[in-house]
C-alpha cells in the first residue's frame, strides 16, 4: 500500500516453506564455491554492482517514494548512504586483514585467519529499503558468504530490483536469493540448519524473540532493536538552531528513524 495516500499499489507472493527451504539449499550450494573466490574477486563485484544501483537511480528513488512514502530528498538521502556503503565494502581487503604475531612465546606463532562462515538471511525494516538490504547483502557477499534478503513485506520491490543487479553484475546463481513473507518465514531460516547467520533490523521485541530462537539453533543473530535517543541540550545551545533540529530529529520521516529522538535533555 501506498502509505501517503492508503491505496493498494501491488501485490507480492509470499514464499511457502517449501520455496524457503529451496532458497536456503541454493545459497547453501552456492556457498561452497563462492566462499573459495578472493577478496579482490568479490571487490570487484561489489563495484560492479555499484554501479548497476547508480545507473538505476531513479528507479530505485521512484519506489521507495512510493512504497515508503518518504519524500524525495529523504529517499535520495538514504539512496546516497547505500553508494558509501558500497564504496566501503569494496574496500574489503583494508578492513578485513587477517593478523601473524610471530614468536609470543618460544617456538609459538598466533595466526588469526577469518573464514566465511556460510549462508547468511537478512531481514530489513520498512523504513529503509535502499540502505539495509545493500548494507547487509554486500558485507555478507564480500567477506565470502551467500545471502537470503526478507524483505518487509511493506517494501518488497526494491530487494528484488537489487536481485536482477546482482545478476547483471555477474554475481553466480544461488549467491543472492530473495523471500518474501512474515515472521514464519524468518524463524524458519533462524532455525534452518544450513542457514548460519542473520541480520535483523525492527522493534525491539522482534529483535529479542529472534536471538533467544538464534541461541536455541545455534545460528548467530545480530539483532538490532529500537531504542530511546536522547538530545542534549546545553546552556550555552543557539535555542533556535536547537528547537529546529529537535523537531526535524523527532518527527521526520514520521519518527520512523533507527536514531529519532525521543528524549530532549535540557541542562539548566
Amino acid at each position: 500500500y501506498n502509505p501517503s495516500y492508503g491505496t493498494q499499489i501491488g501485490e507480492v507472493l509470499y514464499a511457502t516453506n517449501g520455496v524457503a527451504n529451496k532458497a536456503v539449499e541454493s545459497s547453501y550450494e552456492a556457498s561452497k564455491a563462492w566462499s573459495k573466490t578472493g577478496l579482490s574477486y568479490r571487490a570487484e563485484l561489489i563495484l560492479k554492482f555499484r554501479q548497476g544501483v547508480i545507473n538505476k537511480s531513479n528507479e530505485i528513488i521512484e519506489i521507495c517514494i512510493t512504497e515508503a512514502g518518504k519524500t524525495r530528498p529523504d529517499a535520495e538521502a538514504e539512496f546516497d548512504r547505500a553508494v558509501q556503503a558500497l564504496t566501503h565494502a569494496a574496500g574489503v581487503q583494508h578492513f578485513y586483514p587477517s593478523n601473524y604475531s610471530q614468536n609470543v612465546a618460544g617456538g609459538i606463532d598466533i595466526a588469526d585467519l577469518r573464514f566465511p562462515i556460510g549462508v547468511i538471511a537478512g531481514v530489513g525494516p520498512f523504513n529503509f529499503p535502499i540502505l539495509i538490504p545493500i548494507l547487509h547483502s554486500a558485507m555478507a557477499l564480500v567477506t565470502g558468504n551467500t545471502y537470503i534478503a526478507k524483505p518487509s513485506e511493506k517494501v518488497p520491490s526494491i530487494s528484488r530490483l537489487y536481485a536482477d543487479i546482482w545478476k547483471e553484475a555477474g554475481l553466480p546463481d544461488g549467491c543472492y536469493n530473495v523471500l518474501n513473507g512474515e515472521k514464519e518465514i524468518v524463524e524458519l531460516l533462524v532455525r534452518h540448519e544450513k542457514v548460519d547467520g542473520l541480520a535483523f533490523i525492527g522493534s525491539t521485541a522482534a529483535a529479542k524473540s529472534l536471538k533467544m530462537l538464534g541461541v536455541e539453533n545455534n545460528t548467530k543473530v545480530q539483532a538490532l532493536g529500537g531504542g530511546k535517543n536522547h538530545m542534549i541540550v546545553l546552556p550555552d545551545a543557539d535555542l533556535d538552531m536547537s528547537a529546529d533540529a529537535a523537531v526535524s530529529a523527532s518527527f521526520g520521516a514520521a519518527g520512523q528513524r533507527c536514531m529519532a529522538v525521543s528524549v530532549v535533555v535540557a541542562v539548566g
